[in-house]
């Protein structure tokens, strides 16, 4: 037990006051039809590097051990963009350009796991993600990884209306330097970046002024994966989810995550 009392702390990769800021975004009507935050109460002490913040508009939405952002003003009319401000662009905020190192935004049920093991994991992502070029990590789609077999997923899973999907897809013909067969589809439910990268935030910030515009699909992956192209972004790969995050089932998605009707795709 003794061999461990003089080591010195591992340190810091980076000046901001916390290496890595988890987040979670979380938007509804009320807090009865918005997602459950997985409890973090438990990581808190953990490590003192690490912070916790949630976004809603629910101001009285339960988020055990995260520190609650609320926005119930944005200028949006779907609540899914409202969520994905603080997924994508979370640096427009104050409070995380100035005090996190990397951001590691994922859905309100994947908790990071607390292990020493796992905690070390994320403090070499979030490494990779300083020293990478364009300050991003993420996971590319293995089964829906072309435009047509995500546009099918959207539609077969009800994730949202094939009328929308095909507006989408025509808003992204019209742009010269869309390439349908060889661009990269990537899975958003990880992203891990560095609110301070400036080659992220260009790349972001477009992808925002066109999702923003709440046109056509709601899934920002379709999105997503053209401005990751167009912008010659390189991300890193993480980790696998299994070995960062646990699974916490009572916090699933409100409704299933299901927005259209069987009769509506």
């Amino acid at each position: 037990k003794d061999r461990f009392q003089n080591l010195s702390p591992v340190p810091k990769f980076t000046d901001a006051e916390y290496e890595i800021c988890f987040i979670t975004s979380v938007f509804a009507n009320n807090t009865k039809q918005a997602d459950r935050v997985g409890n973090v109460t438990h990581l808190r002490n953990a490590n003192p590097n690490f912070q916790y913040y949630a976004f809603t508009n629910q101001a009285d939405m339960e988020t055990p051990g995260w520190e609650k952002i609320v926005q119930a003003d944005l200028p949006y009319k779907r609540m899914i963009t409202q969520s994905r401000l603080a997924k994508f662009v979370s640096w427009k905020v104050d409070v995380i350009r100035e005090k996190c190192g990397v951001v590691f935004v994922s859905d309100g049920h994947l908790i990071p796991k607390s292990s020493r093991n796992a905690t070390e994991l994320f403090r070499q992502q979030a490494r990779k993600v300083k020293l990478s070029r364009d300050g991003l990590a993420q996971w590319q789609h293995k089964i829906h990884n072309t435009y047509k077999k995500l546009a099918w997923s959207i539609g077969a899973y009800r994730k949202d209306s094939k009328e929308h999907v095909k507006q989408t897809m025509a808003q992204l013909a019209n742009f010269s330097d869309f390439r349908e067969e060889e661009t990269v589809i990537y899975w958003n439910q990880v992203l891990a970046y560095d609110p301070n990268n400036p080659f992220y935030i260009g790349a972001s910030d477009r992808f925002w002024e066109l999702y923003s515009q709440e046109y056509g699909s709601w899934r920002d992956q379709l999105l997503w994966a053209y401005v990751m192209d167009s912008f010659g972004m390189q991300p890193r790969k993480l980790k696998k989810r299994k070995h960062l995050y646990d699974v916490d089932e009572k916090a699933k998605g409100y409704g299933g995550h299901v927005h259209v009707d069987r009769k509506k795709r």
